[in-house]
């Protein structure tokens, strides 16, 4: 089976960009000004302290089909799943 990798950012396409290239990262990061896709999966950060909106930090792995085999939101930045976490909701 292959794993995709996409992140979704509520910044501009720019600013996405430019996101991936300061990180070094090697998937895409794709653009959700209009926060559908943050609102769609229920990640929309309501009480945001700088004032705009943004997605809370969130790990999903969706099968071919579309379906959410496994849900990780955050609360800051740092609040992520271990990889070993994702490596087993990866196996299942």
């Amino acid at each position: 089976m292959t794993t995709e990798i996409v992140a979704v950012s509520s910044e501009p396409v720019d600013e996405a960009s430019k996101l991936k290239t300061e990180m070094g990262l090697s998937f895409p990061v794709l653009s959700d000004t209009t926060h559908s896709v943050i609102d769609g999966y229920g990640v929309f950060h309501e009480n945001e302290a700088k004032g705009r909106p943004i997605a809370r930090p969130a790990t999903f792995v969706i099968d071919p089909e579309g379906t959410v085999r496994y849900r990780y939101v955050g609360n800051d930045p740092r609040d992520r799943p271990s990889i070993e976490e994702l490596l087993e909701a990866l196996s299942r």
